[in-house]
């Protein structure tokens, strides 16, 4: 009780004190995102048994303040934690405020609470957080469930092991997590919501009938802890580790290459960065003079087969990238960007939306592309399933990603290699290609499940 006493008695002094500050004039406009994430973290070795659990709860304010002329804004941003005192927050307020006079924005106006485009009454809340997890995570019987999948998991590994090549579990985590965020804004915004999120982790050691044993590490995001298809995730994993076991090194190669799984979804949808063909949809970008998009006009020029079309939809239920409204409190919606390869709108927080005069699109969310009509399965050409990493330059979409494990398919016959380079321009594969009608859904991103480039390119190690 008393660390809630002292974290509230913070909140409510570090309001007080923008309150104050806004009245004087001295700041314009302030933002309170006040965030809190417990976790339920499970730790398991070699036995299928729970070795450990951690449980843990972050809280923390991120605060921006901003303050504006005739002419010109500035904007600072800080993060307080609970040991955080009144002297520390007052010096957080005093540095912010001279990185604001530092700071040298175009204006433009804050959303308030009678916009529009904050009115969130076709938003189901509930979609968000599943209340089975959150029942099961606060009354503490995840665990429960945990030790159900554990001994699926023990049959799996062994029906999977052979004379050839054992499989054992050599460690496992799921980490659990409950989030409620809270904004409140000088300009009479107040929102909330709650979603869960899970993450998986397996390291699996294979043993050769030769005695040579190597390390595997598979990780997955998870939309919904309940829902998940466990087997299904391992059971593939661990095929994919005996083909890498066996795997060739591949030769070079220009034709028909297909990305599947993992490298499907990376494509679209990398980890540390964005898709170029998407990315040029920025207001920023647009803005900076960056992208050559125009709305209505075509996004690429020469399109030999499939034409994407591409959304960002922050509503799609129970994936852990949705979420119901931006830091401006700006409700979420589903947008289109791209139809049938015409741009029809470009991502835009608040502030670039006013500096172009378009409408603000709300959270980004995860990525929703239509399907094709191709059948994922290859008869001849190249299958690439896993990159080590795929970091393609967000502006030219030029890009260079080793691959992880991937096959070499003549007439239907599939022969796994690892190495190699995947190389090429996004752009320019997306001139000829097509989409497999199976879709998957993954955290950010729900699409096709394949994408076949008919001009490839493989550097290989020959």
């Amino acid at each position: 009780m008393k660390q809630e006493q002292l974290q509230l008695n913070q909140k409510d002094y570090v309001e007080e004190q923008l309150q104050e500050l806004l009245e004087k004039e001295e700041i314009s406009f302030y933002r309170i995102i006040d965030s809190t994430s417990r976790k339920n973290n499970f730790y398991v070795e070699k036995e299928y048994s729970i070795e450990s659990v951690l449980k843990s709860q972050r809280d923390e304010l991120i605060v921006t303040v901003k303050t504006k002329d005739e002419e010109t804004l500035g904007e600072s941003s800080f993060t307080l934690i609970p040991q955080h005192t009144k002297e520390d927050i007052d010096q957080e307020i005093k540095d912010a405020l001279f990185i604001c006079s530092q700071s040298r924005n175009k204006l433009y106006n804050e959303i308030t609470s009678d916009d529009e485009i904050v009115k969130d009454s076709h938003i189901d809340y509930n979609s968000f957080i599943d209340s089975k997890v959150k029942d099961d995570f606060n009354n503490n019987t995840i665990n429960l469930f945990i030790e159900e999948k554990l001994q699926n998991f023990k049959s799996i590994i062994k029906e999977e092991s052979s004379d050839d090549t054992v499989i054992r579990l050599n460690a496992m985590e799921l980490l659990t997590s409950l989030t409620k965020k809270q904004l409140r804004t000088s300009t009479k915004i107040t929102k909330e919501y709650e979603k869960d999120s899970a993450y998986l982790e397996i390291v699996l050691t294979a043993i050769e009938k030769s005695g040579k044993e190597s390390e595997h590490i598979l990780y997955q995001k998870i939309n919904n802890l309940y829902t998940f298809n466990y087997e299904g995730f391992l059971r593939d994993a661990i095929t994919k580790i005996k083909d890498a076991l066996h795997a060739i090194k591949p030769a070079s190669y220009e034709g028909e290459i297909e990305l599947k799984g993992t490298a499907c979804l990376d494509f679209f949808n990398p980890d540390l960065t964005m898709n170029a063909y998407i990315a040029h949809c920025s207001s920023r970008l647009i803005y900076q003079k960056l992208s050559n998009y125009k709305i209505n006009e075509q996004a690429i020029k020469n399109i030999k087969k499939d034409k994407l079309t591409v959304s960002i939809n922050p509503l799609l239920p129970h994936n852990n990238a949705s979420t119901p409204f931006d830091a401006d409190g700006i409700a979420a919606q589903k947008i289109t960007l791209i139809n049938n390869n015409k741009i029809e709108n470009f991502f835009a927080s608040n502030q670039y939306a006013q500096y172009l005069n378009i409408n603000p699109t709300g959270p980004m969310g995860p990525l929703e592309i239509e399907r094709g009509t191709l059948s994922e399965e290859l008869n001849e050409g190249i299958e690439i399933h896993t990159f080590s990493s795929f970091v393609p330059d967000m502006l030219s979409g030029n890009f260079s990603a080793e691959v992880r494990l991937g096959y070499i398919v003549k007439d239907g016959k599939k022969t796994p290699f690892k190495g190699g380079l995947f190389t090429g321009n996004i752009f320019k594969l997306l001139e000829n290609c097509e989409l497999s009608k199976e879709v998957v859904e993954e955290t950010g991103y729900k699409g096709p499940k394949a994408i076949k480039f008919y001009e490839g390119e493989l550097v290989g190690l020959d």
